[in-house]
């Protein structure tokens, strides 16, 4: 087997690994979504967050639910997170109200999104400066 066959492989695997994660993302909101909207009802009971704060991203299903767990992942981070020019989401008050609740998910999701993110991104250099066959 010569360079150009293994240079294919290995692309092909990166790909395929790639397509697994964004499943996996998929399988993620299947079965996560009605969790996550109740940590975020938590959230709104407390006073932490308005439903207008992420109204449009609730209605954008998929993509939106990616950006919601994002908004988790940063929490549990303890970064903060901006909702309006004037308010922010502050992280002690959010892990104050969520330690009981199972966020194990949160924190593998947002690995997969950096690891998702990381192959993409070596995908697309390997096809702007690929193999010369």
């Amino acid at each position: 087997m010569d360079a150009k066959h293994i240079y294919s492989f290995f692309v092909l695997f990166l790909f395929i690994v790639w397509i697994l994660i964004v499943v996996s993302f998929f399988m993620d909101y299947k079965r996560y979504s009605k969790r996550l909207a109740g940590i975020f009802q938590i959230l709104i009971d407390n006073k932490l967050l308005h439903v207008n704060d992420y109204q449009t991203l609730e209605m954008l299903g998929f993509w939106g639910f990616g950006a919601r767990v994002m908004v988790l992942f940063l929490i549990l981070k303890g970064k903060r997170v901006k909702l309006t020019h004037t308010r922010w989401l502050e992280p002690e008050a959010c892990q104050v109200l969520l330690r009981g609740v199972d966020l194990a998910w949160v924190k593998n999701y947002g690995c997969k999104v950096k690891l998702g993110s990381v192959l993409l991104c070596f995908l697309l250099i390997l096809t702007l400066f690929g193999y010369d066959y």
